[in-house]
């Protein structure tokens, strides 16, 4: 018995990648000998009719000989393939498995496309649903590129849902924009907002990018949390959400087949298909509880229980005779108290208000950057600055608004910075950070950088704020403490001169 898979993507996609893992396992359960084909369109790469016809010639030429007994498109891309195309094995039985709802219009609606259709569809309701309650968001904002009909359909259906169950959420729809374009805009997005990513296959200049490698760079920049609707999305930075498994639905498209090649009646659970997961690495990361998540839910790269990791070790050494038992057991302490304190060590070199490294994480850092200077001979700058009359706005507006002050100020300052270089916060208004590579002419246009970048902000309740910086350059045989010296003594330099400006050490300025 020969069956064809055709799939709409090609074969390093995630989503077909489970998919297929799914029907693999799924058709262990039959008996009976089979050849299973499977064949990628690259749908995105391929799109126009041409391809297509070429495709098709290519299949009857490929499997000339065979009897095709049935033919399984495992999304819409691929069914509507094999409806342009009914002379193609027109004796097998077509299993089409639909994962979006179709528009009125669609072909794959007229009754002459004959095909067994199993539709298990997204649903944008239920996912919808999740993000409100995880993100309680004010504004959505939704990404994704509508270059083929499928993308087309997945958005139509998104819009519906979000229409009835997204009431009183400003909702933006990002189509079609270009990733250089698109990065830096969701890396700026107003507080409380969520991403919602429905899929993007073309990079907006004529280069073709898988979903999870497209989402991966935009985890990287974006300021809000990330959810979509598959669950092989997971890893790539998405916080997760009510997800359709491909590997699920894989073996429900195995389950299909059996059911066509014994004659029997199909009966599938649509609800079998999804999935309630998240990611436990961006859960840490937007500070979400795992108890606000709906239950039942699959957490993933959640880190593991060390007494499950150790615990045959431990019954093992309870064998051996007290004193044996009584050191070992201490040792495997130890080495469990080292791994909860180096996982303590981590989580304290970073400042709890703004998210950047703390005093101490800058510390060891400057020690390991002086270090390299003196073996490489590289540049490296340190610009210290504080922010001007900081306690008038505490005094004036409250400590809360002088938080939303640090955090606003430290996260604007994040997606400006070079990504060699290390910022800090170095106490109460004061940052500091570290120019890898950045001698002192360009530190100052660094500094300058920062410095009209945060007079360019606004802040809540009308507040402008201004910084002063202070600016040295590291020298050979210099210790640490002597270079911070000199840039926190030009920053006191520009405070008493009026503030909202930029010094350069005395000692660097005159080899300028």
């Amino acid at each position: 018995m020969d069956i064809l898979v055709l799939h709409s993507w090609h074969k390093q996609m995630p989503w077909n990648q489970a998919f297929s893992r799914g029907l693999h396992q799924g058709m262990a359960a039959f008996a009976e000998p089979y050849h299973l084909y499977e064949e990628y369109m690259d749908t995105n790469r391929f799109p126009g009719p041409a391809q297509h016809d070429h495709l098709a010639r290519f299949l009857a030429g490929k499997y000339v000989g065979k009897t095709i007994e049935i033919v399984v498109t495992e999304s819409d891309a691929a069914a509507a393939f094999f409806h342009r195309h009914p002379a193609l094995f027109p004796a097998a039985r077509h299993i089409a498995f639909q994962t979006v709802q179709d528009a009125p219009s669609s072909p794959l609606n007229n009754p002459a496309f004959e095909a067994e259709r199993v539709q298990i569809l997204t649903d944008f309701r239920a996912a919808i649903a999740d993000m409100i309650r995880v993100a309680d968001p004010r504004h959505v904002y939704v990404v994704i590129d509508t270059d083929d009909h499928s993308q087309e359909k997945r958005l139509w259906s998104f819009q519906q849902a979000f229409a009835e169950v997204g009431q009183g959420i400003d909702a933006h729809y990002l189509l079609d924009v270009p990733m250089t374009t698109l990065l830096p805009q969701l890396a700026r997005l107003p507080p409380e907002s969520a991403i919602f990513y429905l899929l993007i296959f073309d990079d907006g200049e004529g280069t073709p990018i898988t979903p999870f490698e497209a989402v991966r760079r935009i985890a990287e920049t974006a300021n809000a949390p990330i959810f979509s609707h598959w669950d092989s999305l997971l890893g790539s930075g998405i916080l997760g959400g009510y997800l359709l498994s491909g590997e699920q639905v894989g073996q429900m498209a195995a389950r299909a087949i059996i059911a066509q090649l014994n004659q029997q009646p199909l009966t599938l659970d649509q609800g079998e298909a999804f999935v309630s997961a998240y990611d436990w690495v961006p859960l840490q990361r937007w500070g979400i509880d795992p108890g606000r998540l709906p239950q039942p839910t699959r957490i993933h790269n959640r880190p593991p229980n060390l007494w499950l990791v150790y615990k045959r070790e431990i019954i093992t050494l309870g064998l051996f005779s007290i004193g044996l038992f009584i050191s070992l057991f201490l040792f495997q302490r130890n080495r469990l108290f080292k791994r909860m304190n180096a996982e303590l060590s981590r989580l304290s070199m970073t400042d709890a208000l703004t998210g950047l490294l703390n005093r101490r994480a800058i510390d060891a850092l400057l020690v390991q950057e002086c270090a390299r200077r003196q073996r490489t001979g590289q540049p490296l700058s340190v610009l210290i600055f504080d922010i001007d009359h900081f306690k008038r706005i505490n005094d004036q507006y409250g400590h809360e608004q002088g938080d939303r002050v640090l955090t606003t100020l430290a996260s604007t300052l994040q997606q400006v910075m070079r990504r060699t270089d290390h910022l800090a916060r170095w106490g109460g208004e004061e940052f500091i950070l570290l120019a890898v590579d950045a001698d002192l002419d360009q530190a100052a246009l660094i500094a300058e950088k920062i410095r009209e970048t945060v007079q360019a902000i606004a802040f809540a309740e009308q507040i402008r704020v201004t910084v002063s910086i202070g600016v040295a350059e590291y020298e050979p045989q210099e210790t640490v403490e002597q270079v911070c010296a000199r840039a926190d003594t030009a920053l006191y330099r520009a405070k008493r001169a009026g503030r909202n400006r930029v010094v350069i050490d005395p000692r660097g300025a005159d080899r300028r």
